[in-house]
Formats: C-alpha cells, structure tokens, sequence
C-alpha cells in the first residue's frame, strides 16, 4: 500500500508512521535531499526541517487530517544546506497505525522570481519619474506611485483615470501623434505637457517604448516633470541677454534689437535713432555712499528710462554707468531732440540714497541711421562719438551731424 501510493507521486513523496520516522520515500525525493534511499529511511522527519520551520511539522503531525493545504516551509538536505519548498500533507490509517504522507516541491525557482518581481516592483515604486503603461488606445494598465505624485492625486484614484487622463487636453493630438511613430520606431522621446488632478499643467519629457505582445502591444512613457529645467533654462535665457542689476537689456540684446530694427528700417524706410548716455557726477556717489548705493541709483534710473520711452523701444545698460536706447520708427529727426529731453531729464530726477538726496545727469549723444553707410556697429559708434561731443562743449545732448 505504502509502495503504491509513492509510486503515484509526482514530486516528492515522504511516508512516516505516528512517530514522525520516515517509512518510505521515492526518487523525487532522494534527488531533492541528495542523498540515498537507504539514508532517507529511518530518518526522523524532523532533521529535514529547518530550525526556523520546525514548529510546522508540530503542526501538521498534529493535525486529525485527511489532507492539508500546500504550505511553505524550509527544508534542510544531508549536506545541511537549506531550501523553500511547499509541502502538501495527507494521513492514512493502517494496520492500527497512522501514517502520515508529505508531497513536498522544491520551489528555489519560484522564490527567486518571486524575490526578482519584488525586487523590480520596489525599483519601480522608487522611481521619481512616473512610469505609466498604457495600451494603444491610452487605457491605463499600470502605473508607479511617482505617476500618481505627478498627477496630485491618490494611487487608488490614478488606478481609474480616464485614457490618457494624464496629459493636458490642448497636447492630446501631438501626444497621439508621437505615440504612432513609436509603433514605428519602437522607442521616442518627446517633449509634453502633465495635467494634475487640480487642473495646472506643467511640461514634461517623455520617453516612450513599444512592448510587442501576442494578447496586444503596450507602452511604456516614462514621464518625467522638468518644470525645474525650464526655469533654470529661462534663467539662463534671460542672464544671456539681461543685466542682472537693472533687469535691462544687457550688450548682447541690445545689439540684436538694434540689427532687427536696421533691417526694419532698411525694409520700410523708416526712421531708426540710437541714443547713447553716459552718467555724469556718478563716481562720487560710489566713492562717498558705497557701491550699494551706487548701485541703487543705477536701478532707479533704468526703471525711470524705461518709463519714459514707448515699448517698442529698447533701453539697455551697456556696462558700468553706461545706456543705450534703440528707437525704431522715430517720427522724424526732428523728434529726436523731444527724445533727449525725456533721457535727460529721468536721469536728472534726484534719488533718496540713505537718507541723502542724489543727482546726478547724463551726457547724451544721438545718431539716425543712413542705409547707404550704416550697419550696427557704425551707427553705434556715431551716437558714442555724438556723447563724448556733448560732454566736451558741456551741453547735454549732441545729434550727430548736427552743428
């Protein structure tokens, strides 16, 4: 009987009597302890257990069963080596004895995949961008908890989000777009924009990935918010061409404004005057109040110089206590001297600097541009030559070319 019903089994098979001794036990089984039939029989079930699972063989020995559950347990081989298995138990009753049968299977191979999925889910979850995988059609398979950080909202309520729920609604078509050139390319990166459960949106890098699958295709878009990078690029994109003190238009925007309004001028015959100040009496504010102070005057002045010209104009610090003005379309030349006067008289306006009045003026030069003769650098040039004239005869403002 005993014989038989180890025959039958497929995995391991122990058979022990009340005594937990075993009886009986099959190839599966002298494969799985490595070791001999002969070292098997007579061998108290308990030395194959594990120190850390004995208390479940207590257990199942003292159960009144017919057949038990699979059961995890750590076995122990002859070498003392230890392994996971599952161990499924069932009694009979025979010859006025009660033998007990264990099925027991190796299951190294399942707990390392299940320690490997694990492992790789806790990976996943730990990722700060959002990892979002989605069918062809934008139904949500599965995220990580950074998809529902992003999102502003729970992880259970992203798990029921609407089919590309998390992107903006204006760049669904481009997203859709890029999505099928990924079926193409198998993988792409792109530029997009998140949407968050309280409506803001913000951009975002996305990489994409096709998985292949016979049940249907997937993608993968790992997302991630570069809201940061834009601003840090901004900042950068506005220190190019910006003075850090005056938060006007530095050399470099200056000139770019100047050879936008050249070519204007160039195309409808326009008007275009350069107006060049330099600031008078401003040493002696830096050597008696401190370069602070200095520095505040220059502020105040830039901020009265911007509010004296239209906006099309572009009012800039060339360096130290220098500004330039681009004015395209001046009405005529005539108009220029109007323009001086609105220069001269906002830097003219005095300043409270630590409790002490300042003034100081400016040396003012100006040039209209000649299309036969001018580029961008000459006309500069004749409004810093007009300046320096001007502050030779002691006058305030000087056009070049005018006596």
């Amino acid at each position: 009987m005993i014989d038989f019903l180890v025959g039958l089994a497929r995995d391991a098979c122990l058979v022990a009597d009340s005594k937990a001794t075993v009886l009986a036990a099959n190839e599966e089984a002298v494969r799985l302890y490595r070791c001999s039939l002969d070292e098997l029989i007579g061998m108290p079930l308990a030395e194959l257990y594990s120190d850390e699972s004995a208390h479940l063989l207590t257990e199942e020995l003292g159960h009144d069963h017919s057949r038990r559950p699979w059961r995890d347990a750590v076995h122990r081989r002859r070498d003392g080596s230890e392994f996971p298995v599952e161990v499924a138990w069932t009694s009979e009753d025979i010859a006025d004895d009660r033998i007990y049968i264990a099925y027991v299977r190796d299951i190294t191979t399942r707990m390392l995949a299940e320690d490997e999925f694990r492992l790789k889910s806790e990976i996943f979850d730990a990722m700060l961008d959002a990892i979002i995988v989605h069918d062809l059609s934008g139904r949500l398979v599965q995220a990580n908890r950074a998809a529902a950080v992003h999102a502003g909202t729970g992880y259970a309520a992203f798990q029921r989000i609407e089919p590309w729920g998390w992107i903006s609604e204006p760049m669904r078509p481009q997203v859709l777009e890029q999505m099928r050139r990924v079926l193409e390319c198998r993988s792409l990166i792109f530029d997009s924009e998140g949407l968050r459960a309280d409506g803001t949106r913000y951009p975002t890098e996305v990489h994409a990935r096709l998985i292949e699958r016979e049940e249907g295709h997937l993608l993968v878009s790992v997302i991630r918010d570069i809201t940061e990078r834009r601003r840090a690029e901004e900042t950068v994109r506005y220190l190019a061409f910006h003075d850090p003190l005056t938060g006007l238009a530095n050399r470099a925007r200056f000139l770019e404004d100047l050879n936008r309004g050249i070519a204007d001028a160039r195309r409808h015959g326009d008007v275009l005057v350069v107006a060049y100040l330099d600031l008078d009496m401003f040493k002696p504010v830096n050597d008696s109040l401190g370069h602070a102070a200095g520095d505040q005057v220059l502020v105040e002045i830039a901020q009265r110089l911007s509010s004296r010209v239209r906006s099309t104009d572009t009012v800039a610090r060339m360096g130290g206590d220098e500004f330039a003005v681009v004015l395209p379309r001046v009405r005529d030349i005539d108009a220029m001297d109007a323009t001086a006067i609105k220069l001269a008289s906002a830097v003219a306006e005095p300043s409270t600097i630590q409790g002490v009045d300042v003034s100081v003026t400016a040396s003012i030069g100006l040039a209209a541009f000649d299309p036969a003769s001018d580029d961008a650098d000459s006309l500069l040039a004749k409004a810093d030559g007009a300046m320096y004239e001007a502050r030779s005869r002691g006058v305030v403002w000087k056009v070049h070319g005018r006596e």
